[in-house]
């Protein structure tokens, strides 16, 4: 009999006890995303001639331009050291110097650039230690939803590009103290039928804006 009352006293004390107390959530143990600004240092090597006739389309804010060299186009490319110079092909990532570019014609207008967007991401480093890169042409779809990033455990690639299956990340990143993303693995497929096969919840460790 004294047993029992005993357990009911210290039941009381629990239930009353998580009435009051919280236990921490599994988010206030990852650490915040961190948020990097990337403007590559000057490369070594002579410039070559090129042009810049737009805004980037893949970085939202200023002073990223996308640009041509020899035909080929280059985004981002980022302020050079005068005026007339951008460096463009670096890759904070890879620590991918890059290369100065000397410009031929006008920047384009504004010459501020895109107006800036804190909440958009060229390079996502995930929590799972893979990388993830934003890109603009090519997009696919999954229910109309976009898959904006493509990530760099794609397995499988042949030397033509084409892969049994593609990482990437399906719509934008969620923001707050620590970003997430939906991690997709999926077969790519035309028009807005991409199969999905692996869907997952992964923080994000590092933002390249």
């Amino acid at each position: 009999m004294a047993f029992n009352l005993i357990s009911k006293f210290w039941l009381g004390l629990i239930i009353a006890g998580s009435c009051l107390f919280t236990l921490p959530s599994y988010a206030d143990f990852v650490p915040p995303t961190q948020i990097a600004d990337y403007q590559p240092d000057c490369p070594q090597g002579p410039p070559q001639a090129g042009g810049c006739w737009t805004t980037s389309l893949i970085l939202k804010r200023p002073n990223a331009w996308r640009c041509y060299v020899h035909g080929h186009p280059f985004d981002p490319c980022f302020n050079g050291p005068t005026p007339n110079q951008v460096i463009c092909d670096a890759d904070p990532m890879t620590h991918k110097p890059g290369f100065l570019v000397e410009l031929e014609g006008v920047r384009p207008l504004p010459p501020g650039g895109n107006m800036r967007s804190h909440r958009f991401a060229w390079i996502l480093e995930l929590a799972d230690g893979t990388v993830c890169k934003y890109r603009t042409l090519y997009v696919d779809y999954v229910d109309a939803v976009p898959i904006m990033y493509l990530c760099s455990d794609s397995y499988n690639c042949k030397v033509n590009g084409n892969c049994s299956y593609l990482s990437g990340i399906l719509g934008t990143p969620s923001y707050g103290r620590v970003w997430k993303v939906q991690k997709v693995i999926y077969t790519p497929a035309p028009d807005m039928g991409s199969i999905i096969r692996q869907q997952r919840t992964v923080a994000v460790t590092k933002v390249w804006q």
